[in-house]
């Protein structure tokens, strides 16, 4: 007599029930078996029926295994997670069938099947190290994974690593996070591997002595002075799990290293340790260290600015400051690699350095403080419209060409400060927009022009006749004051000959007493202008107007006027 039951399948027993599906997965009559089946039929995603599915499943019912993997894929999540426990369950019997089943496209489902076979109570490891070897990219992918759980196995951890050359993301994640399962027992192998190996598998081993940690700290101090290149890339990174002062004195050591990418891996360490490293990095800086090493040093500063302000700053001085403190200034190549090392991390005061850089006597210092604010003055612009009253020239056309680049975003905020701003703002706008060649800034231009500030007034003309609308501007000239008129003239030399046709009519609709302003405001755009004044005088009846125009030529030929 049998020592279980059917119905102990469903004992609430749990352990009973667990020896129960074993029982009847070893032994089972003919006519238990067809009651199983029949129950499993009847209804299959009941839990019983998922309890009945193992049974058969561990009998080599290939059927029933494949409803369960079909399960895998359901929309009801509890019937996905019973069907991937009974599959785990059901062992050996199911690994054949899982494999086959990632030839379906399903990232998801293909993640579940790794799951499956890696949580199974038997690996074959053969066949799994035959698959990263030679089988599809989802077999290889499901097999570095199950290989993560096998421990001590030198053959194991070989495959693992060759998987590397296949040159696939996912699956260099997978087998790193297989690799880094293995522990320290994996760091001589990794050591063996770094005599010869490329730069992309150099780089993933590196990340994978970073997650192992503190076993690995002697040969990642080993890299770090290695003749292999790829090496010294990789270890000042991967090495900043350790912060001890003696591991980041080596750190800040590499900065002196002729290759880029050593010094960029060394700084993505410091920015790490900043807090650590700090007093080694302002003894570096004090030192005179290389130029090389103070752009790195300073870029790791620069990552917690709020806390080393008074460090970034002191290498930032503009000419003004450097004269007031009566300290050296720094070379035009040192101020370039710095403002390029802040660059990545900019706020309002580096911003303003960087404005100030405009006027450097040095040209490749304005351009490439240009460069920077143009690349980066978007989240700025209040900032450079404001600094438009700087009182040196190139800062300011540094200032109007970086607008004008980044006129997309400029132009909308230049418009809502000129009717917004304060004083100094809405007069800043005024200059700067009749720089940015768009006529859509004619109409608030003029609207500015009764502005109860001077210098808004002033600036709206200029702006005008910069954006070629002459006649709003000659519409002002009989009722300015001689002041603006200057003005006016001056703009309208902006306005070149679209102006003349304009200025004429004006000449001859005005009244006598109001036409001299209108003559001298022509004689501003200049002789190129001289022939077709002189077509218009010689078809002029009007003596009034005649004896202007004759004034107008001859300013241009330098006769004496009548």
């Amino acid at each position: 007599m049998p020592d279980f039951t059917l119905d102990d399948l469903n004992n609430r027993n749990k352990t009973r029930q667990k020896a129960a599906i074993d029982y009847f997965s070893a032994e089972i009559s003919p006519e238990d078996s067809a009651a199983i089946e029949k129950s499993f039929s009847d209804n299959p995603k009941s839990e019983s029926g998922i309890i009945y599915s193992i049974i058969l499943g561990r009998r080599g019912n290939r059927e029933v295994i494949d409803r369960m993997i079909l399960y895998l894929q359901d929309k009801n999540y509890s019937l996905q997670k019973k069907a991937e426990l009974a599959l785990i369950s059901i062992g050996k019997n199911a690994v054949e069938p899982l494999i086959k089943a990632t030839a379906i496209e399903d990232d998801v489902l293909l993640k579940k099947i790794a799951a499956i076979l890696r949580n199974m109570s038997e690996t074959n490891i053969s066949l799994m190290q035959k698959m990263l070897e030679s089988g599809t990219l989802p077999m290889k992918l499901i097999a570095a994974k199950v290989l993560g759980k096998i421990k001590n196995d030198d053959k194991v951890l070989i495959s693992l690593v060759k998987a590397l050359a296949n040159d696939d993301h996912n699956l260099d994640e997978i087998v790193l996070n297989s690799i880094v399962e293995a522990g320290e027992k994996i760091i001589p192998f990794i050591q063996k591997i770094f005599k010869n190996c490329n730069e992309r598998i150099a780089k993933i081993l590196m990340e994978a002595l970073y997650r192992i940690g503190k076993p690995s700290t002697k040969l990642l101090l080993e890299c770090l002075e290695s003749p292999n290149l790829f090496l010294r890339r990789h270890a000042p990174y991967a090495i900043r799990f350790a912060n001890d002062v003696e591991t980041l004195k080596k750190i800040v050591a590499t900065l002196d290293d002729s290759d880029y990418f050593v010094c960029e891996s060394a700084y993505k360490n410091l920015v790490v340790n900043v807090k650590e490293a700090h007093y080694l990095i302002i003894k570096k800086l004090e030192e005179n260290c290389s130029e090389n090493a103070m752009h790195w040093l300073i870029k790791v500063l620069n990552s917690d600015f709020e806390t080393n302000s008074e460090f970034v700053l002191l290498y930032m001085m503009n000419q003004e400051e450097i004269k007031t403190q009566g300290i050296t200034a720094i070379t035009p190549n040192l101020k370039i690699s710095l403002t390029n090392a802040v660059s990545e991390k900019l706020n309002p005061v580096l911003i303003s350095r960087l404005i100030k850089m405009l006027g450097d006597p040095d040209f490749f210092v304005r351009e490439n403080a240009l460069y920077i604010l143009a690349e980066n003055g978007r989240k700025f612009i209040p900032q450079i419209i404001m600094a438009l009253g700087d009182p040196n020239e190139d800062v300011r056309g540094g200032l109007i060409t970086i607008l004008k680049i980044i006129r997309d975003e400029a132009f909308g905020q230049l418009i809502e400060n000129l009717r917004t701003g304060n004083n100094e703002m809405r007069y800043n706008c005024a200059y700067a927009l009749g720089f940015m060649e768009n006529t859509a800034a004619i109409e608030p231009l003029k609207l500015s022009l009764t502005d109860g500030n001077d210098w808004v007034r002033e600036y709206a003309i200029m702006s005008l006749g910069k954006l070629g609308e002459a006649q709003a501007l000659i519409g002002m000239l009989a009722r300015a004051n001689d002041q603006t008129r200057m003005q006016i003239s001056k703009a309208l030399s902006f306005c070149g000959d679209n102006a003349v046709e304009p200025l004429i009519d004006a000449l001859r609709n005005a009244p006598v007493d109001k036409r001299e302003p209108i003559a001298r405001s022509i004689m501003g755009i200049g002789e190129g202008i001289r022939d077709r004044v002189q077509q218009v005088l010689d078809g002029e009846d009007n003596e009034n107007v005649r004896f202007w125009l004759i004034k107008i030529v001859r300013s241009f030929t330098k006769k004496p006027e009548l």
